[in-house]
C-alpha cells in the first residue's frame, strides 16, 4: 500500500506508466526492504517463504504459457545436467 501513494504522481490511486518509469528510475524509492518484502509477499500467497510456479502464475496469468514453457526448459536443461 505504501509503496503505490509514493509512487502514485497525480494521486489517482492508480500507477500509469509514467509513474512506473519514473518509480523505477528513482528505484530508491521502491528498493526498501519493506517495500520488497511486501512485493514479495504478494507472489508468495501461501506463505511458506518461497515463490513457486503455481504461484507465479497466479500472480501473472496473462504469462501463464511462458511460464508453463520456461518450466519445461529448466526441468530439461536439470534432467540433462544429471546425466552426467
Amino acid at each position: 500500500g505504501n509503496y503505490i501513494h509514493k509512487c502514485d504522481l497525480d494521486g489517482n490511486g492508480t500507477i500509469d506508466f509514467q509513474e512506473f518509469c519514473a518509480a523505477a528510475v528513482n528505484h530508491q524509492k521502491l528498493l526498501t526492504k519493506q517495500n520488497l518484502k511486501s512485493a514479495f509477499d504478494t507472489f508468495d500467497s501461501n506463505g511458506d517463504g518461497m515463490i513457486d510456479l503455481q504461484e507465479l502464475k497466479v500472480a501473472l496469468p496473462s504469462n501463464q504459457d511462458d511460464l508453463i514453457k520456461a518450466d519445461k526448459e529448466i526441468k530439461q536443461k536439470e534432467t540433462s545436467s544429471k546425466k552426467f
